[in-house]
């Protein structure tokens, strides 16, 4: 299944992109009060790194899936993650580029805010948290 994500970039039209998870939603836990088939933008901090966020959910028939990418918002280019998972309230996302895991980002969602800790490659510890700042169908 195809769906069109948001291009964290003005600049940059609208890209396709594959969904990285879906799973039944009868096997899906609670989604902590996120809207189904909605897109929340939110702006904050990886570490002293300024950054914004985008995650979509969309539930269609049976299925739900989940979509975050990111972007520094000093260099400007989108990173796309990959979900793995929940441990307790926090999701797993893992981090790649160039086919290779460069880090791991274990983060509650809300509606509101974005919070939990992201840790690269060198196993370095960063504390991540976003602000919603919009939200839409």
């Amino acid at each position: 299944m195809m769906f069109t994500a948001l291009s964290l970039n003005a600049n940059q039209p609208l890209k396709e992109v594959k969904n990285t998870h879906s799973a039944a939603a009868s096997e899906a836990p609670d989604n902590d009060g996120i809207q189904a088939n909605a897109l929340y933008k939110f702006k904050g901090t990886i570490g002293t790194h300024r950054v914004t966020f985008v995650y979509e959910y969309w539930v269609q028939s049976q299925i739900r899936e989940e979509q975050l990418t990111y972007m520094y918002d000093k260099i400007g280019k989108e990173i796309y993650l990959s979900y793995k998972g929940r441990n307790g309230k926090y999701r797993i996302f893992k981090e790649y580029v160039n086919g290779r895991c460069t880090g791991t980002f274990n983060i509650n969602i809300t509606p509101e805010t974005i919070t939990g800790h992201f840790v690269n490659y060198k196993n370095q510890r960063f504390k991540v948290y976003a602000k919603c700042i919009s939200y839409g169908y």
